[in-house]
């Protein structure tokens, strides 16, 4: 076991309000967060890991919440606002698809962040406590099949849920064309 601060710097986010002041770079948001994890899995060689500090409404939920993302090519550069921190990996012994497969999905971590975010109103992770989550590490080959595997289902679950809003736009779109007040539509489709 290491503690994640031993094999990654770890750097809290600016005040939002401060960073849009100071420059003229674009903030990182929870949409750019969305796209990073879903598309993890196509962001080779990023070393950089964001963390969205802030989790989800409902803790109630099955399904893990999702608290980490690769860092994609496209987002480098923006400004990461307080909601986010960045671990950045200078340890090459830790594969990056890995680590953020543990920081969404590992019981043990989970475990731990629960008792470090004990007796706080907002169960909110800091940079600074994020440092203190243990992690086990086995060999480097190991965690690349887990990490790949992990972000490889997270891009299939994705592309799913876009072939399945697209399908339900098609179909309503037809529907509405059916509708009684459509009728020059409906007209047009017979001919």
């Amino acid at each position: 076991m290491v503690f994640l601060g031993d094999i990654a710097e770890v750097v809290g986010g600016k005040n939002g309000y401060r960073a849009r002041m100071e420059g003229t770079q674009p903030l990182y948001t929870k949409a750019d967060f969305d796209d990073d994890y879903h598309r993890m899995k196509l962001s080779t060689g990023s070393r950089t890991i964001i963390y969205y500090q802030t989790p989800p409404a409902s803790e109630a939920s099955a399904l893990p919440s999702v608290r980490a993302a690769l860092l994609s090519e496209a987002n480098r550069g923006k400004v990461i606002y307080q909601a986010f921190a960045e671990i950045r990996l200078w340890n090459e012994a830790v594969h990056p698809l890995y680590l953020c497969y543990l920081l969404n999905c590992s019981q043990a971590v989970e475990r731990q962040r629960q008792m470090l975010n004990q007796g706080s109103v907002i169960a909110r992770m800091f940079a600074g406590s994020l440092k203190d989550i243990q992690i086990e590490l086995p060999d480097l080959d190991t965690q690349a099949q887990i990490g790949t595997v992990y972000a490889t289902a997270v891009y299939q679950a994705y592309l799913e849920t876009q072939q399945a809003e697209q399908m339900m736009q098609g179909v309503v779109s037809i529907l509405r064309k059916l509708e009684p007040d459509g009728t020059e539509e409906r007209e047009a489709m017979t001919e």
